[in-house]
């Protein structure tokens, strides 16, 4: 083997060595924080010190748009929608007969629905706060409308389906 090929071979190797150690004090300063964190909560002195040496080392790193985990940053923060509101007349037949369903079963009416990433969501106005075995049993049944969830609130209950 040429000496000028093993030479070559071995810079390359301490490059990468030299790039990739300077992301270790970034990693043991987010190391450190959870720990911090985990033993002395989030809004402690110690913590507040890690998150100071964070973003210096950020800085030095070039890392600008990067948030420091934990901190509150409300004013950038985007709200993420989930579902949304929907008409329950706009929604497909099914979903109706299903909030039908539902609605007669828990002797209410409905309040809202909603139409979102984790499916639909139909909330009912219960006229009381206590249900029989018997509606529970209903629910299990073969022929009642298939469902992922429910949330008995109160006099609000809410399906998901």
């Amino acid at each position: 083997m040429d000496i000028n090929t093993e030479f070559e071979k071995i810079i390359a190797e301490s490059e990468t060595l030299t790039e990739k150690s300077k992301y270790l004090k970034y990693s043991n300063l987010l190391l450190a924080k959870l720990q911090a964190r985990d033993k002395h909560g989030a809004d402690s002195p110690e913590v507040k010190k890690i998150n100071q040496e964070l973003r210096k080392e950020m800085k030095k790193l070039g890392i600008e748009d990067w948030e420091i985990v934990g901190e509150d940053r409300s004013p950038k923060t985007k709200e993420i929608t989930e579902a949304s509101e929907v008409d329950i007349k706009s929604m497909d037949k099914k979903a109706q007969l299903s909030i039908k369903y539902w609605t007669k079963l828990f002797k209410g009416r409905p309040q809202t629905a909603f139409d979102g990433i984790h499916g639909l969501i139909a909330v009912i106005e219960a006229s009381s706060e206590r249900h029989t075995s018997d509606t529970i049993a209903y629910l299990s049944k073969g022929g009642a409308p298939k469902y992922r969830w429910i949330e008995f609130d109160g006099e609000v209950i809410s399906i998901g389906f």
